[in-house]
């Protein structure tokens, strides 16, 4: 986040492996479970997220 200049609550973190999550959500990140990209794709947009198809 230091990188880019962010803050966790501006972040949204997505991993495959459920155990990556804890510590991104602590430092404030939304964080998603990847399960497929339909699911991935509702989600995103149901945070206001605009994405491709």
């Amino acid at each position: 986040m230091r990188r880019l200049d962010c803050v966790g609550p501006e972040v949204v973190y997505i991993d495959d492996f459920a155990e990556n999550l804890p510590p991104a959500a602590a430092l404030g990140m939304t964080t998603i479970e990847f399960t497929g990209p339909r699911e991935l794709r509702e989600t995103l947009a149901g945070l206001g997220v605009e994405v491709s198809p």
